[in-house]
């Protein structure tokens, strides 16, 4: 006897050639945990989607991609009112061999999964599936080259902005809030969800930034020291929302 799967991933497809959209879309949704809710063929499309708390996961054309769409001016993370986190979807690409050298940025931009044009059924539902479960997938032949550019062309990165990396972009929306003086009240009523909610955030705010106070939180991420408040040598500049995500 079958049995429904535990969940559903919710995913929208965006690439330029419609024959490709219309017979991924329909292979695709026969899979009893994927539910294909949106298509499109142009970018205006792709960056909607990316826009839509309703999708899970976007199977989008990397020509079609701009990688700035995940960074501060990318699509926000909002709530449904009742307390639950609603996230933008995480992106799986979809590109040509020789599409590869845009694979480095586009992972540091934050997409999930990467499927060579041509791929088989079998590693587009293993890229869909890991991405719609917070996983990444990368071809194998790929992985190694991806590894090396990230590891020889990345700066050393500065401890707070390793800290912050590890918030999550619905937990650096709460930190902003704190950050311009708002209670927890007023940061549930601006961002649509409960004061539990808001609550179960700053707990973990403070966990991962390894600080006993919100203010400690604020000062970190302002440069100051966090266990005494005092500011840093050079002052930092008002937080903006687009710098917490």
């Amino acid at each position: 006897m079958d049995t429904a799967p535990e969940h559903i991933i919710r995913l929208g497809i965006v690439d330029a050639s419609r024959l490709y959209v219309e017979a991924i879309a329909a292979r695709l949704g026969a899979e009893p945990d994927i539910q294909v809710l949106r298509c499109g063929g142009d970018a205006p499309a792709l960056r909607r989607m990316l826009d839509r708390s309703a999708l899970d996961v976007v199977l989008g054309d990397v020509t079609l991609f701009d990688p700035a769409w995940l960074g501060p001016a990318g699509g926000a993370r909002c709530g449904n009112g009742d307390g639950d986190d609603i996230g933008v979807p995480t992106v799986v690409l979809v590109a040509e061999r020789s599409e590869f050298a845009a694979l480095v940025p586009a992972v540091r931009a934050g997409v999930r999964g990467w499927v060579p044009r041509g791929a088989t059924v079998e590693e587009l539902l293993a890229a869909i599936r890991a991405a719609g479960g917070g996983g990444v997938w990368l071809p194998p032949r790929a992985l190694t080259a991806v590894l090396d550019a990230l590891v020889w062309s990345s700066p050393p990165e500065d401890p707070v902005e390793t800290l912050l990396g590890m918030l999550t972009p619905r937990e650096r929306e709460v930190l902003l809030c704190l950050a311009e003086g708002l209670g927890r009240p007023a940061v549930a009523e601006r961002l649509g969800m409960s004061t539990n909610t808001v609550r179960t955030h700053v707990q973990s705010i403070l966990t991962k930034l390894d600080v006993s106070s919100s203010l400690a939180a604020v000062a970190l991420v302002r440069g100051a020291r966090p266990d005494t408040g005092r500011a840093a040598t050079v002052a930092a500049p008002p937080l903006r929302l687009g710098e917490l995500r």
